[in-house]
């Protein structure tokens, strides 16, 4: 009986945690876009050495922390915030390496549908 309820249980949970009845497809589809503007945006720390420079933080080990953070921002990068223009509109793209203005780069057009209601486009 215990099993019987708890499997109830975790198919309820489980239903109610994917959801009934949402139907979500994506259409990707790569097109040419021109660049507007490329603006330098965020700074991102290496994601490895940052991450065990939170490990030895958390163990209180100061000297491996300094050694790791230090390197953490010592291979960081900067991403790219890309204006295009795209049917006469402006969007803006997140990229790992700058370009310049008038120049032609592949974007990938994103078009996400949700229970055949109005579809939403995004650029990537």
């Amino acid at each position: 009986m215990k099993k019987l309820t708890l499997l109830t249980l975790s198919t309820l949970f489980l239903v109610s945690l994917v959801g009934c009845g949402k139907n979500i497809t994506y259409e990707k589809r790569e097109i040419q876009a021109t660049v507007v503007s490329c603006d330098q945006g965020s700074y991102n720390t290496n994601s490895l050495y940052s991450s065990l420079a939170n490990m030895y933080l958390s163990q209180k080990d100061y000297g491996a922390w300094s050694m790791y953070n230090s390197l953490a921002y010592s291979n960081g990068t900067y991403v790219y915030n890309i204006t295009v223009e795209i049917s006469n509109k402006n969007y803006t793209i997140v990229r790992p390496k700058p370009y310049k203005a008038g120049q032609s780069i592949t974007v990938t057009e994103v078009t996400k549908y949700k229970d055949s209601k109005i579809p939403k486009k995004y650029y990537e």
